[in-house]
């Protein structure tokens, strides 16, 4: 059992760091999305890139039916193709 622990660490260490790098960029960006070089008026910033409230509400309709078949797709190819690949192939 501690082989798959000391297996999985890296993985979830390396993944958390990704993650935080990200939330570090997007801390020192907020609230600019991206930022204009020419005027900084015609930055893109939370605020004004925003959707209005109707777009969010259909997104979340689209995405809660979508997500499942998503889920229960990857689901299916993982036991498929789980296992170990065979090298012994004849032709």
């Amino acid at each position: 059992m501690t082989t798959i622990i000391n297996d999985r660490a890296p993985l979830w260490e390396s993944s958390f760091s990704f993650i935080g790098l990200w939330l570090a960029a997007g801390a020192a960006q907020f609230p600019n999305f991206i930022r204009a070089s020419n005027d900084p008026q015609l930055s893109l910033t939370i605020f004004n890139s925003s959707t209005g409230l109707y777009t969010l509400q259909v997104i979340s309709v689209i995405a809660f039916i979508g997500m499942p078949v998503v889920f229960a797709y990857t689901i299916f190819v993982y036991r498929i193709f789980k296992g170990k690949a065979k090298a012994d192939l004849h032709y």
